[in-house]
Formats: structure tokens, C-alpha cells, sequence
């Protein structure tokens, strides 16, 4: 991990300006204005990822970060400079050793239906994507959840992603990540509210076993595409 923030040049002052806003709840919310995956957005998601016990993630457009594989993240990263490319789809990667290592954070992903059905890459690579999040859906610490498309009432994953980061001390911060900027909350307001969201998905989603059920069955059917697919 401390080489991917040395590479995203995570120098001393930056990182003991992501651990103090981490800490002091009294400052107000943090706006990253500029391009998604900027050096400074990208270290600080590093830091929280690093020192959090528990992360939450809402995905309702595309599988989450921490459970990408390097085909897929290189797909949906394929308008970065081609000379930057393999760095970033590295990083990407490295940063799912949050949950593998010893003493791991506990990672509870929610994730829509539809996302399991995008052909991002192709279909051998979502394929591949899918057998990868059931793999990692067997460690101890990780729980995988799939709102289901047949839900038929409004549920809080409609209104966009959400990372919850909860920490063994400090107080818990939710990263919003848009086109071209990234904001970080942590008023005990706001916090309160997404934490009750993430409850709330939970309920609405299928069970970890019948998610995992549901992940087979669509790696399966991209399998099949993928064998009929023309060389």
C-alpha cells in the first residue's frame, strides 16, 4: 500500500491532511473539484480504505473498485493517456489488499441487478468479472448484496454511489464521486442519513446467498455469449 501512495504522490503533508479530516468532525465538508481519479481524490479514498474497519459501498452503475478485476477496470479506464494507463489499472488492483490482508476492513457491497448484465469489455471479461466477485465473496469479511431490477418501489440506490467509511477511533466519513468532482462528508448529519440508506439497501437487497446465486447465473450466461462470440 505505501507504494501506491508514494505513486499517486501521497506526500507527508497530504496524508496528514486526509488523517486529520478524517478526525476533526468540526471542519465542513471536502469538495475535490476537478476530473474523477485525481492524484489528491484518489489518496485520499487510499488513506480511508487503509485505516477504515468497516466500508460500505452502494454501486448502481458499475461493480465496485475493491472488487474489480484488471480487465475490467482497464476497460472503463480506457480514455486515460495510454502511457498512464497500466499505472492506474494497477493501482486499482493494489487497493483490494484492504481486504486480504491481516486484520482486513469488513467490505459489505450493494450492488443493482443491471450492473451484472453490462457487457463492459465484452463478455468473456464480464465473465471473469463476475467468477472474481464470487471468489472474493468466500473471504470471511467480505458480503456481497444485489438489488434485485424487479424491485418494483423507489429505493435510496436510485439516487447514486456512496462509499460509508467507518474507522476504529475516528468519526465515519461517505465519499460521493461525480463526473468532475468528489466530495467527502462527515457532519454527523449527513453521515446519519447515509448509514440509515445503507440500512435501508440492505433490506431491499437479496440475501448474500441468493446474490451469489444470482452473480453464477449471469457469469454463466456470459460465458455462453462469450462462446458464441466470433473469433
Amino acid at each position: 500500500m505505501a507504494s501506491i501512495l508514494t505513486a499517486v504522490g501521497a506526500g507527508a503533508a497530504v496524508r496528514d491532511r486526509l488523517v486529520e479530516m478524517a478526525r476533526n468532525a468540526a471542519e465542513p465538508n471536502w469538495l475535490l473539484a476537478g476530473a474523477s481519479g485525481t492524484r489528491t481524490e484518489l489518496t485520499a479514498l487510499i488513506e480511508f480504505e487503509r485505516t477504515a474497519t468497516r466500508i460500505l459501498e452502494v454501486a448502481p452503475m458499475l461493480i465496485p473498485g475493491l472488487l474489480q478485476t484488471s480487465d475490467y477496470a482497464r476497460t472503463i479506464m480506457s480514455g486515460l493517456p495510454a502511457h498512464e494507463l497500466d499505472t492506474w489499472v494497477t493501482m486499482r488492483v493494489g487497493r483490494r489488499d484492504v481486504l486480504t490482508r491481516r486484520n482486513p476492513a469488513q467490505f459489505d457491497a450493494i450492488i443493482a441487478e443491471h450492473v451484472l448484465y453490462q457487457q463492459i469489455g465484452g463478455p468473456s471479461v464480464m465473465a471473469d468479472q463476475l467468477r472474481h466477485i464470487a471468489k472474493m465473496a468466500e473471504l470471511p469479511n467480505v458480503f456481497i448484496q444485489i438489488v434485485p431490477s424487479s424491485t418494483q418501489t423507489w429505493h435510496l440506490a436510485l439516487e447514486g454511489a456512496f462509499i460509508l467509511f467507518e474507522f476504529p477511533k475516528a468519526s465515519p466519513i461517505v465519499n460521493l464521486e461525480h463526473f468532475r468532482s468528489s466530495v467527502f462528508l462527515y457532519d454527523d448529519g449527513d453521515i446519519y442519513d447515509y448509514a440509515q440508506a445503507g440500512d435501508s439497501l440492505r433490506q431491499a437487497a437479496m440475501s448474500p446467498a441468493d446474490s451469489l446465486k444470482l452473480i453464477a447465473r449471469s457469469a454463466e450466461l456470459m460465458e455462453e455469449q462469450s462462446d458464441g462470440t466470433p473469433d
